[in-house]
């Protein structure tokens, strides 16, 4: 018996026939995938190049004298925004977490795994430079869609595990000494921290949330963060990522830090003296409760939250505004 094959061609339907279409799919050797490739002539063979072969391997991963050069750990921290040491010490803690398995280990699904610490460099190019995935691909060898699903990775593991380890939040007395030594000094005892929300450029937004990712502080869609730090510009909180058009008075109340001191629920153990007046007008000194942190004029107005002076002709009261800025100015210029 003959019937019609699926393209038009007519066979034999026996048991052991196989179609003329399989025949040449199964003949067919499969292409080898590559990312790039060379030829050194015309009629040479096609060098298809791995990832030790790229231009980041040979210059980052392989290149050992980046510790003894000052001048290559200089274009290394500006061109990834972090130390030769560091980057070397963040690549150990990526391979001992299990979310990088598939990347630190001889081979995945009989393939082999691309090195983690070219993937690595993606990430933090990618994160500091605003590069994308296809630039990252030229210089790495590979495959765009490996370095996406990476970041993914990495952006978890940055929230979390890199968060609770270099991000430490004061919870008591002991941890908040030694944040609010420079702010005693200054004349601000029982102050902590200084808090301001900061906004990140996201210039891959979804069209549907493009205009609550619209600021007023910017033209561009952005991501919102609070973020409190000390006067060592040491980061001790931060919250989530909010839309651009979110203002500082709806992000304080997303902060659990700034919030717990509002609610006495952290740092209700310490205390502090300031001096007053009695009714009578004499000088005495005021004993508090709890700690507060420096903002600016756009948060709610709470008793743990002091801002300057919005409008005063006291001249007492503009001097101590004009320190007060400078204190947070000076606590939050590199964030």
């Amino acid at each position: 018996m003959f019937g019609a094959g699926a393209r038009g061609e007519s066979y034999d339907s026996g048991d052991d026939f196989v179609p003329p279409w399989r025949r040449r799919r199964e003949t067919t050797a499969r292409k080898r995938r590559y990312i790039l490739a060379r030829k050194d002539t015309e009629d040479g063979p096609l060098e298809i190049m791995s990832p030790t072969d790229s231009l980041w391997y040979k210059m980052y991963v392989q290149n050992f004298h980046i510790l003894e050069d000052d001048l290559l750990q200089s274009k290394f921290r500006m061109r990834f925004r972090l130390p030769y040491n560091a980057f070397l010490e963040l690549a150990e803690k990526v391979k001992k977490d299990d979310r990088f398995a598939r990347w630190c280990g001889p081979k995945y699904n009989n393939k082999r795994a691309s090195p983690v610490k070219l993937l690595l460099l993606g990430s933090l190019r990618y994160l500091g430079r605003g590069w994308t995935f296809d630039d990252i691909e030229e210089c790495t060898a590979v495959s765009a869609d490996v370095h996406r699903c990476f970041l993914h990775k990495f952006i978890d593991f940055g929230s979390t595990a890199l968060y609770d380890e270099y991000v430490l939040t004061p919870v008591n007395l002991p941890e908040a000494r030694s944040n609010m030594r420079e702010y005693t000094q200054a004349g601000f005892p029982g102050c902590v921290g200084s808090s301001d929300c900061t906004h990140i450029v996201t210039d891959r937004c979804q069209y549907n949330l493009k205009n609550n990712h619209l600021g007023g502080k910017s033209s561009l869609t952005t991501r919102t963060f609070n973020i409190t730090c000390n006067h060592r510009r040491r980061i001790l909180h931060s919250t989530q990522g909010g839309p651009g058009r979110w203002n500082d008075m709806t992000m304080v109340r997303l902060d659990r830090f700034v919030s717990g001191i509002q609610d006495g629920s952290i740092l209700e153990d310490v205390t502090f003296e300031l001096l007053g007046y009695d009714q009578d007008g004499k000088v005495v000194v005021m004993k508090y409760k709890g700690v507060y942190v420096i903002v600016d004029n756009g948060y709610l107005d709470w008793s743990c939250t002091v801002p300057p002076f919005g409008v005063t002709n006291d001249v007492d009261e503009i001097r101590w505004s004009k320190w007060v800025e400078s204190m947070r100015k000076l606590s939050l210029i590199h964030i």
